[in-house]
């Protein structure tokens, strides 16, 4: 019954919400734009209909991927790279809208082979859109990669609105791993670019993760203020899609409130779900069915939250949301337990752990069926081309001679350019090379030098204070002394002797650690910790994948790098507490390193000059890694490392 009742009630929300999209305000702009995109030709005709997709997007899926279409079909008769690269954004962008991230993924990817390096901002764009997919579909690692990438073409095209757009993709993704104070920091970053840049749609995403870091924070009135403006832009833009977001959102803010108000968070939670069912993107709705099932979790009426929980796991398994159905199943699980169905329960909780062990297999149903829709699509596509090719065969014949000309032409140029390009690479990759190995040299020799010098410390130094403590310890047992004073004077020599013969061993033990040697890397990094003698410092580590041993080289280098970041803490920081966490999964190794000290000011360019932090970043960047630093005085400091997969096996 409750099932049903909900269907009737998105049933009637769709109706009202697809009246024809030219009776509203904004339609006037867009029906002037579809006009001129209809007489319009060539590359012009592709751009104008490309921008009513982007304009519609936010406002009605089916209309924009209309839109999309038809700039692709006129793309493809056209022949021009740019005019497909334009296209395949905009179905990319769309998809995302839709739910449909994989098939996005496959467009951004089309629209960077077809730029081969020609056009970094198509690349860029297409880079964030392939980023914020793998977000949507829990891919964090991956996805902060592609948003980097991005980064650094937007950089280089000194493009300050891609700048913005892909911090607020970062900042999300920090969000997501509840990383809040790097998040806080890209999204400000945007935030400063977009107060001399007017993009409401940006300033919307802006506004959407800053609140769900309040709300992450305990500042749910902030993040309801937030969440307020940001409806009321949405409506002045038209952007039904934003809107879902922010009652998204405030639905959040009333359900985990104090006190909670269940009736307000159903009701916000309700209208997300309406415009979710409106863009029928089946990965949002999923998330708003768990959502209202939360709801009466939380009220205890366990009862009613299994039909949304089921509705849940259904559209999650649709989409290929793994981690949606994960969520659900586990949700549904307990709702048939206090409902004291315990068979369900316990065939629930199976199914989430099915879902979790084949949550990194590729071949999805989901992704199959996209697959699917897009050969489905393409194959339309190339049957309307036939068709118009067939309509006017005569003028394609005069076009296609033309064409012909020109193709040669071009080839020879293409040839020519590809040879360039190729030779350009080839001295690049040589050059990378080179520094990779000037780099593996210099770290090499510097481990090398370590165990000399630990050894001769060790064996020589070590040695010799030894046998000086035993002669002593000899000549105590020969020598008469004269008065009490005499003894206590040659016992502190011995004391000094014995002191001393420990800080060689130390020094020895830190430069070539034996538990590195002997054992893995979360060893080494714990029993490095536990030597550190100070009292007014509590240091806490976490591991996590590291049982098993990596390469030699890799675990020394990263063993440096926290080895240094302690110390910096130690001589620095004046903290009382320090958290080292080092993680590896599927995707590579990830560290963070925090403390409560004095911090520092990361805009000062001469505390990067230094020996310590620039040994930090060089031995990341040997290991094709990031490395992000957040810190200001007074607020302690955060260091984050990631080491991609490849260098991390």
């Amino acid at each position: 019954m409750i099932i049903a009742a909900m269907r009737t009630i998105v049933a009637i929300h769709i109706a009202s919400f697809l009246v024809p999209l030219f009776l509203s305000a904004q339609t006037r702009e867009i029906d002037s734009m579809h006009r001129e995109a209809e007489k319009a030709t060539g590359t012009r005709q592709v751009e104008l209909y490309r921008d009513l997709s982007y304009i519609t997007r936010n406002i009605d899926g089916d209309t924009a991927l209309y839109f999309a279409r038809k700039a692709s079909e006129l793309a493809i008769i056209s022949g021009k790279e740019y005019d497909k690269q334009i296209a395949l954004l905009a179905l990319g962008r769309t998809m995302i809208v839709k739910g449909s991230y994989n098939l996005a993924i496959k467009y951004f990817n089309q629209a960077i082979a077809l730029s081969q390096n020609k056009n970094d901002t198509i690349t860029a764009a297409a880079l964030n859109g392939i980023g914020t997919s793998l977000w949507q579909l829990g891919q964090h690692t991956d996805a902060l990669l592609n948003h980097f990438k991005a980064v650094r073409l937007w950089e280089l095209a000194k493009n300050e609105k891609g700048i913005a757009s892909s911090d607020i993709h970062i900042g999300m993704v920090y969000q997501t791993q509840e990383k809040l104070l790097l998040a806080e920091k890209h999204v400000g970053n945007a935030v400063a670019i977009l107060e001399k840049n007017d993009d409401p749609a940006m300033h919307i995403s802006a506004m959407h993760t800053l609140a769900n870091i309040y709300g992450m924070e305990g500042k749910i009135k902030e993040a309801f203020e937030l969440d307020l403006k940001g409806i009321a832009l949405a409506d002045k833009t038209n952007n039904e899609f934003a809107k879902a977001l922010f009652y998204d959102n405030m639905g959040n803010c009333y359900l985990y409130g104090n006190p909670p108000d269940y009736t307000k968070a159903y009701y916000y939670f309700t209208r997300t779900l309406h415009i979710d069912s409106a863009f029928k993107n089946k990965k949002q709705m999923s998330d708003s069915y768990a959502n209202l099932g939360d709801v009466f979790i939380e009220q205890k009426k366990y009862g009613a939250a299994i039909p949304y929980l089921q509705r849940s796991v259904e559209l999650a398994s649709e989409s290929g949301f793994a981690q949606g159905t994960i969520k659900a199943l586990m949700q549904l699980s307990t709702a048939y337990k206090e409902s004291g169905q315990d068979d369900s329960a316990y065939t629930s909780l199976q199914n989430a752990m099915k879902a979790k062990d084949s949550f990194a297999r590729t071949n999805s149903e989901a992704h199959m069926a996209e697959m699917e829709t897009a050969y489905e699509t393409e194959k339309k596509e190339q049957q309307i081309n036939f068709q118009k090719v067939q309509i006017s065969k005569k003028n394609y014949l005069l076009v296609g001679i033309v064409l012909l000309i020109i193709f040669i032409t071009l080839l020879v140029l293409s040839a020519w350019l590809r040879a360039r390009l190729k030779q350009k690479a080839k001295f690049q990759r040589e050059i990378m090379k080179q520094q990779e190995l000037a780099t593996k040299a210099v770290l090499a020799a510097e481990e090398k030098e370590r165990q000399r010098i630990a050894r001769d410390l060790h064996d020589g130094v070590g040695q010799m204070m030894s046998v000086a403590k035993m002669n002593l310890s000899a000549f105590e047992s020969d020598f008469q002394f004269l008065d009490k004073d005499q003894q206590e004077s040659f016992e502190k020599i011995i004391n000094l002797v014995d002191e001393s013969c420990r800080e060689v061993r130390t020094v020895s033990h830190n430069m070539m650690p034996n538990a590195l040697l002997k054992n893995n890397l979360a060893i080494a990094i714990k029993d490095f910790v536990d030597k550190i003698e100070n009292s007014s410092l509590k240091v806490r580590v976490y591991t996590e994948g590291l049982d098993d041993r990596m390469d030699s080289n890799l675990e020394i280098v990263l063993y440096r790098v926290i080895q240094e970041c302690v110390n910096n803490v130690i001589k620095h920081a004046d903290a009382s507490r320090l958290d080292i966490s080092v993680l590896k999964d599927k995707e590579g190794i990830s560290a963070t390193i925090e403390d409560n000290g004095k911090g520092f000011d990361i805009g000062d360019k001469d505390k990067f000059e230094g020996i310590g932090l620039k040994n930090i970043i060089t031995r990341i960047e040997y290991l094709k890694g990031m490395v992000d630093f957040d810190s200001s005085p007074g607020r302690g400091t955060l260091i984050a490392l990631n080491v991609p997969l490849e260098q991390a096996n």
